[in-house]
């Protein structure tokens, strides 16, 4: 899952990624058991609320401008739902150990990696050997912002909350037998010191509000004490402040954007921009799709299309490469593209797995499933967090995540 554009290979314009062979895999494991008839078809709530969006941004497709992109999203769509489905009907409580373990290992491996790619930026080691894009360089702030092995720092760190929140949730039951407290407690303060370093305001605010969310339950069941929530607090205090070190005393001269703010200044600077500049590429787009919505009331019921912001904004025109503009806000993208119908399948269906994850965390007698869910729903909480800041649904890891 970590391994989201090295390596990768563009075919037809899809990124086909390590994660998309193994997603093709386990489709085609499930459909074979299906046709074997060892599995069966369960269509509980969250996944006929999943087959109506499908559906429905299907019949989106023929009113769409742009009817290629549309489709394009479409399948994207399908496959990470199709996955996640699969994913669900072929798991079992004999893995959680061994998936807990492989995402800690990986998610760690990846973190290190970051921590070169950090260093390697700073002393001059080409990009091709950092694997860091020239956006994203110390050339803007003066430092460089982390991205491993991801396409952005903001997948990247979206993907570290994953781990994150399961470290949390083993953290929280602290008489679980997976993995030692003190390296839970380390890799709990190491992922957060690479969040930091992403310099990705919607996964810091993810962060913080799935540690207060999950703090707040922990206590209200009696899972921490004072001295647990002390060790937790103090493990990502100190990797704030490391992280902040290391801005400060290991960065170079920036570009005119930090506006002569420099290291841990124009990291903090850049942390409390709240983006409603008006020559902000994100914000107007926003409101240009708040605009839409507000002056064309068929769309708030039926939508524009799967994928057609963009070709609604740039009359079916695209920008060099073949890019097109985004609302980078979840929320308001699906209710541009898919109306309000689009829109509240989707928020009924995350509502739905919430409150069945936490139910299952309250009343489960199995620890590793308390943990698995507890992680977990705190990862689609901080995602649901995250999503206000951008805006690509058809994310694997998120999709594995809920699957």
């Amino acid at each position: 899952l970590p391994f989201e554009r090295i390596p990768s290979v563009e075919v037809f314009g899809a990124s086909v990624r390590l994660s998309v062979l193994v997603g093709l895999l386990i489709i085609a494991r499930t459909a074979y058991l299906l046709f074997k008839k060892q599995l069966k078809l369960k269509f509980n709530l969250q996944e006929k609320l999943l087959v109506a969006f499908l559906v429905w941004i299907f019949l989106l497709i023929p009113e769409s401008i742009n009817i290629s992109r549309a489709v394009s999203v479409f399948l994207f769509n399908s496959f990470t739902i199709v996955t996640a489905l699969s994913v669900a009907m072929l798991f079992d409580k004999k893995y959680i150990k061994p998936i807990i373990y492989s995402m800690l290992v990986s998610a760690t491996a990846v973190s290190a990696f970051a921590v070169f790619q950090y260093f390697g930026n700073l002393f001059g080691l080409p990009n091709s050997i950092t694997g860091i894009r020239d956006m994203y360089t110390w050339k803007v702030f003066g430092f460089p912002r982390v991205q491993s092995f991801a396409l952005e720092p903001l997948y990247f760190a979206s993907y570290l909350l994953l781990p994150f929140c399961v470290v949390y949730s083993l953290l929280i039951n602290s008489n679980q037998k997976i993995i030692s407290n003190k390296i839970i407690l380390f890799l709990l303060g190491f992922f957060a010191f690479i969040i930091f370093l992403t310099v990705s305001r919607g996964a810091l605010y993810a962060m913080i509000g799935v540690v207060l969310v999950g703090t707040l339950f922990a206590l209200r069941l009696k899972l921490l004490n004072f001295k647990q929530l002390a060790k937790i607090a103090s493990a990502l205090i100190i990797s704030a402040c490391l992280s902040l070190v290391l801005i400060n005393f290991f960065n170079k001269p920036p570009s005119a954007y930090t506006q002569g703010k420099k290291g841990a200044s124009a990291y903090l600077s850049q942390l409390q921009n709240t983006s409603l500049d008006d020559n902000d590429g994100r914000q107007l787009a926003r409101q240009r799709a708040i605009g839409i919505i507000s002056s064309e009331k068929i769309v708030l019921i039926l939508g524009l299309g799967p994928g057609q912001f963009g070709p609604y904004v740039q009359n079916n025109i695209p920008r060099e490469g073949g890019k097109w503009t985004i609302v980078n806000n979840l929320t308001l993208e699906l209710l541009v593209e898919s109306g309000i119908v689009g829109l509240g399948l989707i928020i009924v269906f995350i509502i739905t797995l919430l409150y069945k994850g936490l139910r299952l965390f309250i009343n489960s007698k199995d620890r590793e499933v308390v943990i698995l869910s507890g992680g977990l729903s705190l990862y689609l909480l901080s995602q649901a967090i995250q999503y206000q800041g951008y805006s690509t649904l058809y994310i694997i890891y998120i999709w594995t995540s809920i699957g």
